[in-house]
């Protein structure tokens, strides 16, 4: 069960999921690391992906990205387990 959330394994996720449903428009995320490092930048342009970070110390923005993390987690999980 890995939660490593690196950049690669994020893009990793992220290709499997738009194998399924396609490539999103939009990501917004936290300021974390893996969602604003170069490879992820790469990544962004590669597929014209925006790429919105929240607002620092901005509680709702915030809460609604780690909802996604947190989301994106138990995702990373359950794709493991298989």
């Amino acid at each position: 069960m890995s939660t490593d959330t690196t950049a690669a394994n994020v893009i990793r996720k992220l290709e499997e999921i738009f194998d399924t449903f396609g490539p999103c428009n939009e990501i917004v995320s936290d300021n974390g690391p893996p969602f604003s490092s170069n490879e992820m930048k790469q990544f962004y342009h590669r597929y014209g992906i925006i790429h919105r970070q929240t607002a620092l110390y901005h509680p709702e923005s915030n809460g609604m990205a780690e909802r996604l993390v947190r989301s994106f987690k138990e995702a990373m999980e359950k794709g493991s387990e298989e």
